[in-house]
């Protein structure tokens, strides 16, 4: 029997991909998700849809990469692909669908002009294993635990404006982050526009971004008005929240549950050597959308 064939944005294939999430992932979402992850351009290109297919029309396995513009610090930032929304069909499981898919996406980011290429992963032998042989850097990730409860906004805090916290998300990252280059997109992606969000106030100059179940729930972020915010504060404000969130600093993880995870950086295009790895990342759970 024939390999699986690859395709690239196949026409008609987004009702047959979102089909296949809500197979592989417990009904995963419906249109307005699919849109969401998909079809909104934030600081890069609309994502690709890369798919193995059996036989003409039976889909074997698929991933998406979609474009985020990474900033390195010193004002610098470079476009990356992010793999998201990968899934392999149950029959094909285990014979190197994603590995390859994973290879088919380096040319695909390189294509783009993108520098590199990422991948966020939990400790999951199924996905993290063929990241780690296909990667040349790996840093340690750490998914908080939390009740998705919404906890409120203190009514007497002053409410920073939306502008405001772009400003200090963007300037008092500690190490590489992803950047959101423009109000509107920051907005947008920390669902600041969902009036069920709310911003929550914390001792040490903190703020949290806090999205409602509805809406995926969780802190989208936590934004320190000053560079270097104290590791112990930071684990005190997700604590009295009681969210999900994400962190890449160690020194917060320890202080709550936390299940371990990986962020993977690989090469595209073939170059001579891989990109500059930086020492440090400021991760965000929104950053996973």
């Amino acid at each position: 029997m024939p390999a699986p064939a690859f395709l690239l944005n196949p026409p008609g294939l987004e009702p047959a991909y979102l089909e296949a999430l809500q197979r592989n992932f417990n009904g995963w979402g419906g249109e307005a998700e699919f849109i969401w992850w998909f079809r909104r351009e934030v600081g890069g290109p609309r994502a690709d849809l890369l798919v193995l297919v059996e036989g003409g029309d039976t889909l074997v396995g698929g991933v998406a990469v979609s474009y985020r513009r990474i900033g390195l610090g010193g004002g610098g930032a470079q476009l990356a692909g992010v793999l998201t929304g990968a899934w392999t069909a149950s029959q094909y499981r285990r014979q190197g669908c994603f590995s390859e898919l994973i290879e088919h996406a380096r040319e695909v980011t390189a294509s783009r002009g993108a520098a590199l290429l990422l991948a966020f992963s939990t400790k999951d032998p199924a996905s993290h294993d063929p990241l780690a042989r296909a990667s040349f850097a790996e840093t340690e990730t750490w998914y908080l635990g939390g009740e998705a409860r919404g906890y409120p906004a203190d009514p007497r805090a002053r409410r920073p404006s939306d502008a405001e916290l772009h400003h200090w998300f963007q300037e008092n990252r500690v190490g590489a982050g992803f950047d959101y280059p423009t109000l509107e997109i920051f907005t947008e992606h920390a669902l600041l526009r969902d009036r069920s969000t709310r911003v929550a106030e914390a001792p040490g100059g903190l703020w949290g971004i806090l999205a409602a179940e509805h809406t995926g729930g969780g802190v989208q972020a936590v934004i320190s008005e000053e560079l270097l915010p104290d590791p112990t504060a930071v684990a005190t404000a997700l604590k009295v929240w009681g969210l999900p969130s994400l962190t890449a600093d160690r020194a917060v993880a320890r202080r709550l549950p936390a299940a371990a995870g990986s962020l993977f950086g690989l090469s595209v295009g073939g170059g001579a050597s891989d990109p500059a790895w930086p020492a440090r990342w400021s991760l965000h759970r929104m950053d996973r959308a």
